[in-house]
């Protein structure tokens, strides 16, 4: 997809606009973004699952989506990342807007360990028949100086966890 000043802003799903997808890559416009469109549609059923604990799909803060693979290389990630097709999403839950992770275990601490909560959701969303075809990779990361904890989450056809 081309993405412009004008049209960043665009929905691609209720709660989800492509600006949201970009590479963190800096450049110019236009950017341009891939996109899976099964992404969207996990991240927006794991908020309609997340609204008994008090988030929902407006809470999900994308950290990371499609990366260029320059920018991948610059990441040192994987070489066949799926941030690249569009696939995965890097996710933390952000209701207070802060840029951070929010306490998701109810801790009154924000650690790996809300990261590892919410893995344990998907992990169980993963197990289910509506979502089990969708949720393909997991992964959890603890906070570092530049970010805090989060989640990686991918549609890829296989089961891998990290």
């Amino acid at each position: 997809i081309e993405v412009t000043r004008e049209n960043e802003d665009t929905k691609v799903s209720p709660n989800f606009r492509i600006k949201e997808f970009l590479t963190k890559q800096k450049s110019g416009y236009p950017k341009y973004v891939v996109l899976d469109e099964r992404l969207v549609f996990l991240l927006e059923a794991i908020g309609t699952h997340l609204e008994p604990r008090g988030w929902d799909a407006g809470d999900i803060f994308v950290m990371s989506g499609y990366r260029t693979p320059y920018y991948n290389e610059q990441l040192d990630d994987t070489k066949y990342s799926l941030h690249q097709w569009g696939h995965a999403a890097d996710i933390f839950l952000d209701k207070d807007e802060n840029g951070r992770m929010d306490d998701f275990n109810k801790d009154k601490v924000i650690s790996k360990e809300d990261a590892v909560a919410l893995a344990n959701v998907l992990e169980a969303l993963a197990k289910t028949p509506e979502l089990g075809p969708f949720i393909g990779g997991l992964g959890i990361y603890g906070p570092t100086s530049a970010h805090g904890p989060f989640v990686h989450v991918d549609t890829r056809p296989w089961r891998a966890r990290w």
